[in-house]
């Protein structure tokens, strides 16, 4: 209460008035309190001695309350340690891992998912069209069988890209020696991987999630097509015509004529496993010496790499795994599987001869479609990146953000709203509201801000994306010669916004929003990490692409009657005048484009100016 009223020495205590000290001392103290203030010493020498008597006081009674202190606090914890330990033993709630008890956790007496092991009913590689049969096998900690029921929350999840496979799971047995199995049981009709996630818990089984491979099975003569050109097919007598035969299998997949079983395993191996990774030998071929090289193959990259004093790694070059990137197989030239191909992915490319070129294109194409999300279709496609969008979703919130824009200046007022957002809050559901404007945002306002904002952003007359010619229908790319007053702040939320629309989209209904802008292939190959080439320009710029790209590629340029071309590029007005020449390479102006040894080397410059 002293303290209330700034009290904190016996100093202070003089200065206190008693009408003051009569609010918050007790009445019945008060005439004790006067009696002592008034007995207080006036000389500071006899305050301060009074204060080291007062003190020496206190720390002798101190002694035994401290021995008690420290004596109570041992007493305490010892009865709280075996109040906690008798507790956890009869209450469940105190150690939820061991499900009973704590010395069930501490015997290990529990279900451990990390023990728990699956026995495959089928060997790999299994055909379609039967009844595919696993077991779990369930085991506490301390490797006992453990007795599997309802209450233990195992749950099987199969798919196979975005479709779900229904299963059949059975707990346990008659049998007390089987009570610790769980059977599974699921049917095949579609070739391909398939995903099996065995959840105990919400955790994984030792192993999980699995990938299993199913091929297809016979050919069957009535599910099999002939493949026919899209005009009338005209046969002549005595002179032979080449026709495709797509087999398939009973159940309609694309089925080998053939199969040897080592191939399939080694495809198999490349595909399913965790790690998918194969290695294949080849030649480099090329107008110098062939070279022994190793191409490493998996789900990312395709990669070639050299041995120097054939015991340390070089690599050579990389290839994405995508569709961009082209595997053609050259006529072979003799038996066996062995053969040439070439691989090409827009800006560089090799050939090559390898002994497995088969299995490497068969393990190529299978890792081409898993990425894909099965067929090489953009409607597959679209479902496939609409299905990994919607696993981000459920990662995230969808509650509401407060969004206050200004429609007078909505780039500036957008771009100081998302300024300070996360990757999470870019990930909520925004609640737009104009300022000024009256409304409730179910959708329209939202979609309207997304409408708005991306035509402004887009629009060449604001300067962040210019077309490479004049007219309605041009694609767009950023501007090189952006105003002063766009920075690159501003290409992020344009690129932010994008990805809020793609992201939006994958749920469907009123969530889809479209952005208005029609982006050159040449940028969104650089978006996506793509490497540019020069064919990209039919489509971005087709007077470019012929009247200089493909002038280039098809004349002879050290003939006399050729245009003469340099790596610079002449900038003109509206009006045709002549404004400034800019290089292309350093010095372009003064090095002459002439002919190359070879196309290649001659698309290689081509790509070096563009």
């Amino acid at each position: 209460r002293l303290l209330s009223l700034d009290v904190c020495s016996l100093e202070d205590v003089y200065w206190l008035e008693d009408s003051t000290a009569r609010h918050v001392i007790d009445p019945k103290d008060f005439s004790a309190w006067c009696a002592a203030r008034q007995s207080l010493p006036t000389g500071k020498e006899a305050l301060l001695s009074l204060k080291a008597d007062l003190w020496s006081t206190v720390v002798k009674n101190s002694k035994h309350q401290d021995a008690w202190t420290w004596g109570g606090m041992l007493v305490v914890s010892v009865s709280v340690c075996g109040l906690v330990t008798l507790a956890a033993m009869t209450q469940p709630s105190l150690a939820p891992e061991a499900k009973h008890s704590l010395l069930q956790y501490v015997t290990g007496k529990y279900l451990h998912p990390p023990s728990c092991k699956v026995e495959w009913g089928w060997q790999e590689p299994q055909p379609v069209g039967e009844t595919m049969c696993f077991t779990v096998l369930c085991y506490q900690r301390n490797g006992h069988p453990y007795p599997v029921c309802d209450t233990d929350q195992l749950v099987v999840n199969i798919t196979h890209g975005t479709r779900k496979i229904s299963a059949v799971l059975e707990l346990g047995s008659g049998d007390p020696a089987l009570a610790h199995t769980a059977r599974v049981k699921f049917t095949v009709r579609t070739a391909g991987l398939y995903i099996i996630s065995i959840m105990i818990g919400g955790a994984h089984a030792a192993g999980g999630p699995f990938r299993k491979w199913f091929a297809a099975g016979r050919p069957a003569a009535r599910r099999s097509r002939v493949g026919r050109a899209p005009a009338a097919l005209v046969c002549t007598a005595g002179r032979p015509r080449q026709l495709h035969v797509h087999p398939r299998d009973q159940f309609d997949n694309p089925a080998p004529l053939a199969t040897v079983p080592s191939e399939a395993a080694t495809v198999q191996r490349a595909v399913c496993g965790r790690r998918a990774q194969a290695s294949f030998e080849a030649r480099l071929l090329g107008p110098a010496r062939p070279r022994k090289l190793l191409l490493l193959l998996n789900n990312k990259h395709l990669m070639l790499k050299d041995y120097v004093l054939k015991f340390i790694p070089k690599r050579v070059t990389t290839y994405r795994l995508c569709p961009s990137t082209k595997l053609t197989l050259l006529p072979r030239s003799g038996a066996g599987p062995g053969g040439e191909f070439t691989l090409e992915d827009g800006a560089q490319a090799v050939r090559l001869y390898a002994p497995q070129r088969d299995l490497l294109a068969a393990a190529f194409t299978q890792l081409l479609i898993a990425n894909c999300g099965g067929e090489d279709s953009f409607k597959n496609k679209q479902e496939f990146f609409y299905s990994e969008m919607r696993k981000a979703h459920a990662r995230h919130p969808h509650d509401k953000l407060p969004l206050r824009v200004v429609r007078a200046e909505l780039v500036r007022s957008s771009l100081r709203a998302t300024r300070h957002f996360t990757v999470a809050d870019w990930c909520r559901n925004f609640d737009i509201t104009f300022q000024g404007e009256q409304g409730v945002d179910w959708g329209g306002v939202r979609r309207e801000w997304f409408s708005l904002v991306c035509a402004q952003l887009f629009d060449p007359r604001f300067g962040l994306f210019v077309p490479f010619r004049d007219s309605p229908t041009a694609l767009v790319h950023p501007n090189p010669q952006r105003p002063p007053h766009l920075k690159l702040k501003h290409f992020e939320l344009a690129g932010k916004l994008v990805g809020k629309c793609l992201y939006e989209s994958a749920l469907g209904g009123s969530h889809r929003q479209l952005v208005r802008a029609r982006l050159t292939r040449s940028f969104l190959a650089q978006i996506i990490g793509l490497r540019v080439h020069y064919k990209y320009f039919e489509q971005d710029d087709p007077e470019l692409y012929l009247s200089k790209i493909k002038y280039v590629l098809e004349t002879d340029l050290d003939a006399e009657d050729a245009l003469e071309l340099t790596f610079s590029e002449d900038v003109y007005d509206a009006s045709g005048r002549l404004l400034h020449t800019t290089d292309l390479v350093p010095n372009g102006s003064t090095i002459k484009v002439g002919r190359s040894r070879d196309v290649g080397e001659r698309s290689l410059r081509v790509e070096e100016a563009m």
